[in-house]
């Protein structure tokens, strides 16, 4: 299998986790340089990560299972993952791989209790980490630079869309009663129907009359229709 094949299968699974290169890449350089068929502890480490099929967290997986790169890096992603997590806010970049791979049982010691750091295996981590950081500083700096003017407009996208609403809110609360009203009113001929409509009219007709005929009993409704009568005469 091709270096640069193996290590695309690898980089795929730990970027679903969000942990960089310059973390997986230089444990996984110490514990096999990379080869899916690399065998230790007298053959119970397997593969790229050297995951121990006998005592470690292998157990219940096949040789071939282990060799594979994908399954071999999920497989190590269970630890190395959490220990990323816990140490990604607390430690420099540079310090990174080597603290994980103390915390990780790659090579290693768990969160609980470091491996130490005085090992030869994490001094070389630390030292492929260095290496590796030193490569590729230019373009992490630029990636870092990157996320951080996106995570930018993001934030001032989502000011923005605030402010808007707000506004928006704003401008329409005063005519919000009135709506309702219109709302009301509309809800409660629907409910009348159309007979209910058509009494309504019926009401509205006889109210209508009958202030009508008060008014013409009335002394200036008698007024009005002496004036009327007097100018068709005329």
């Amino acid at each position: 299998m091709a270096a640069q094949n193996v290590y695309d299968k690898i980089k795929s699974v730990f970027d679903r986790y969000g942990v960089p290169e310059f973390v997986w890449y230089p444990i996984a350089l110490a514990e096999s340089g990379l080869n899916p068929d690399a065998i230790g502890d007298n053959g119970a480490s397997i593969g790229i990560f050297q995951i121990n099929r006998v005592n470690g967290q292998g157990i219940g997986y096949t040789v071939d299972q282990l060799r594979d790169p994908v399954t071999n890096a999920e497989i190590a992603a269970k630890a190395i993952v959490p220990a990323y997590r816990a140490l990604v806010t607390q430690v420099s970049d540079s310090q990174l791989a080597a603290e994980v791979a103390r915390r990780s049982g790659h090579p290693g010691g768990s969160i609980s209790n470091p491996f130490p750091i005085t090992d030869s295996r994490i001094q070389r981590i630390q030292q492929y980490a260095s290496d590796f950081l030193s490569s590729l500083g230019s373009v992490l700096t630029l990636s870092r630079t990157r996320s951080a003017i996106g995570s930018g407009v993001q934030s001032v996208q989502s000011d923005v869309s605030q402010e808007i609403t707000a506004a928006v809110d704003a401008a329409v609360a005063p005519i919000k009663p009135i709506g309702a009203a219109f709302q009301s009113i509309s809800d409660r001929f629907n409910q009348m129907g159309a007979a209910g409509l058509f009494f309504g009219l019926i009401g509205v007709l006889l109210v209508g009359i009958t202030l009508s005929a008060m008014f013409a009993e009335s002394d200036a409704g008698k007024a009005a229709t002496k004036a009327v009568t007097t100018a068709i005469a005329a």
